[in-house]
């Protein structure tokens, strides 16, 4: 082993950051049913990355509890947020978008409280009124 080095805990090894061994990470990936993990899209070796949860910038450690697999345009939007901000921006924008939508000056084809399918999540993610 390299010196700096550290056994993970099924004694493959890792750097000495602790980023999990490529074995783990695929391991991970397989698990997910090689799909997004924030849209459920098929992950292919061309669009797929490793995306933290808790972003190191924000304290986040490069253990597989930490980890899951993205497309690569979702890491990139998601940036250094975390999966609740991300996702409270994503609503943000859904909701903009099915207003939108519902407006026939937009030539939307939504009616009024008409939701896409993926909007129940942020209904439940509605901000409180003030």
């Amino acid at each position: 082993m390299p010196k700096g080095g550290t056994k993970s805990s099924n004694g493959g090894e890792r750097l000495s950051q602790g980023v999990p061994p490529k074995s783990e990470l695929m391991a991970l990936l397989e698990r997910q049913g090689f799909v997004c993990a924030l849209t459920g899209s098929r992950l292919t070796p061309e669009n797929a990355t490793v995306d933290h949860k808790i972003p190191k910038s924000n304290g986040g450690l490069d253990c597989l509890d930490n980890l899951h697999w993205v497309c690569k345009d979702v890491n990139k939007a998601k940036g250094a947020m975390s999966m609740e901000d991300f996702v409270s921006m994503c609503c943000l924008v859904a909701r903009k978008q099915a207003a939108q939508a519902s407006e026939p000056s937009t030539g939307g084809h939504s009616g009024p409280g008409t939701s896409p399918p993926a909007f129940a999540v942020c209904e439940q993610r509605k901000p409180s009124a003030a």
